[in-house]
């Protein structure tokens, strides 16, 4: 049997275009090998960093939390989360206390410290993530996005069409939401940052002191400040804010109100706190400092809207923070740091968190020592 000379060569050029073939699939296969092997691995130096990074902010609440049950607390090694943490309080070079929590895991390293920073006032609020809620979960509407971290100790669940770019951690569940980063569940709680609640008002009352509602002035400057009833910025209005100011009622925002947070604070930022509930109007505008200092918004109340922005979109720049209720966001609001009991947020809701603000100093507009550590939150560089 024999084949004519065109059939063998074309037997032979497929035979070849074959082999060819076959080396491109084999050597895309080691490529892709290659390439999965290299994400693995970084995937697992992520999950490791940020595990480190987790077991180092427990460190420091469990060691602020000793603390103050004790003064000569000076620290201790505790395997917190899959971590080596080595909790330790130092002087610094100027004499003042630090807290150090050194997390180690799997060859990552994550090294947070809280410290005094003279004889102002200022206190650790560490915002590490774009949406950290206790108890009551994480709700997001439709089409929502998040860039950045979160943390909720219940469930996060969203409508369709969300996504996270970062890593999304649960006690519960995650429902819903794609998530392109770790997506992890039933996780260890994670305490919300510890707001000293008789140290603000106590910096506030050395201030002005208003028994009964303040409506401010267009341009007018407020802090520090305590008043004993409602904060109500009308609709328009341009503030500048020197200072803490403690509100015994409500805060209500209303529409395009502009807050200029005062030059003289150069880095460090101030804080808007409620007893009660703030509500918040479309389209506030907050100007930093030109170091940076903004502002934080506090309200303490125990209902699901302690701070509320649910009638309306706005581009939130500032922090907020209910460690008691929720916080609701209506409909394509933009956030960049929000820690609450539970957060609840509209359709098309933005969340772009802001890392300055995990190393924001919050200055109490008053002199004198400070009782306590509190202080900025800083990563040590190792």
């Amino acid at each position: 049997m024999f084949f004519p000379k065109h059939q063998l060569k074309r037997s032979g050029i497929i035979f070849i275009t074959f082999l060819g073939l076959t080396s491109v699939v084999l050597v895309l296969a080691v490529t892709n090998l290659s390439l999965l092997n290299h994400a693995t691995s970084q995937i697992e130096q992520e999950v490791s960093r940020t595990q480190a990074r987790w077991s180092a902010q427990a460190g420091l609440e469990i060691g602020l939390e000793k603390l103050r049950q004790n003064a000569s607390y000076t620290g201790e090694t505790l395997s917190l989360g899959g971590s080596q943490v080595e909790i330790s309080l130092v002087a610094n070079q100027q004499g003042l206390k630090e807290l150090h929590a050194n997390a180690l895991n799997q060859a990552r390293r994550e090294h947070l410290v809280i410290g005094t920073s003279g004889s102002q006032g200022n206190v650790a609020l560490p915002f590490l993530y774009a949406l950290q809620a206790g108890t009551s979960g994480i709700i997001l509407g439709t089409n929502s996005i998040i860039i950045g971290d979160t943390y909720s100790n219940q469930n996060v669940s969203s409508g369709n069409n969300s996504l996270a770019f970062g890593n999304v951690s649960a006690v519960g569940t995650v429902t819903k939401l794609l998530v392109f980063g770790q997506k992890q569940t039933g996780v260890a709680a994670l305490a919300l940052p510890t707001f000293d609640q008789p140290f603000w008002l106590a910096a506030a009352q050395a201030g002005t002191v208003v028994n009964g509602d303040l409506t401010p002035a267009d341009n007018a400057e407020i802090g520090p400040h305590y008043i004993q009833g409602n904060l109500n910025i009308l609709n328009n209005s341009d503030l500048t804010i020197n200072g803490p100011v403690y509100v015994t009622g409500d805060i209500t925002i209303g529409n395009s109100v502009t807050l200029h947070i005062a030059e003289a604070l150069n880095k460090m930022s101030t804080m808007l706190i409620s007893d009660h509930k703030i509500v918040i109007g479309n389209s506030l505008s907050v100007d930093k400092t030109s170091q940076g200092g903004g502002l934080l918004m506090v309200a303490q109340s125990s209902d699901n809207d302690a701070i509320n922005n649910g009638n309306g979109s706005s581009i939130i720049t500032v922090p907020l923070y209910a460690p008691n209720g929720g916080v609701i966001f209506g409909t394509g609001t933009w956030s960049v740091a929000t820690v609450a009991k539970r957060v609840e947020a509209g359709n098309n809701s933005r969340f772009i968190y802001d890392s300055s603000f995990a190393n924001a100093t919050y200055y109490t507009g008053g002199g004198g020592e400070t009782s306590g550590l509190v202080g900025t939150l800083r990563r040590q560089l190792e």
